[in-house]
């Protein structure tokens, strides 16, 4: 495609440089992966209040994701809980309580990652910052893995 741009008429190089930026969007789409198969397009947001309506899965597709667990109550929990997050195009941002200990896990694409300040890549733990009894006792409160493609991938305590 390069080479034929430069030869021939100018409707040649026009219809070459339109099917290569083409072509090139495509692959883009696809190097989003994981791009769910029943993804959603535009902004969405989820803000469970109870550990019951925290879903083990959440699935974005393009537009903004935002899940906003600050609000679940983590005193009588006897076990972590373990959520994924798959996101295709568009920024993720996971807000969890200022006590949780959190241990994340990041695999991205394109974009800026920033988990409570720190750009991280793998699994990572993270003690809590508050005052419950729970907080900074070695048990997790929460285990998030995120997989987003393209976009800014942000996690920080509500």
């Amino acid at each position: 495609l390069m080479a034929a741009a430069f030869t021939g008429g100018r409707r040649a190089r026009g219809g070459l440089i339109t099917l290569g930026l083409v072509l090139s969007a495509a692959v883009l789409v696809a190097a989003t992966e994981p791009f769910p198969t029943d993804a959603q397009i535009g902004d969405r947001t989820f803000a469970p209040r109870t550990v019951a309506a925290v879903d083990e899965t959440y699935r974005g597709g393009v537009g903004d994701l935002t899940i906003d667990l600050s609000d679940v109550p983590l005193a009588n929990l006897d076990e972590p809980l373990r959520i994924d997050v798959e996101h295709g195009i568009g920024n993720v941002e996971v807000v969890v309580p200022r006590s949780a200990d959190v241990r994340v896990s990041v695999e991205h694409g394109l974009g800026e990652v920033d988990v409570f300040g720190e750009s991280v890549d793998g699994p990572r733990t993270f003690p809590g910052t508050g005052s419950a009894s729970w907080t900074g006792d070695d048990e997790l409160e929460f285990v998030i893995d995120i997989e987003a493609g393209v976009g800014e991938v942000e996690v920080s305590r509500g």
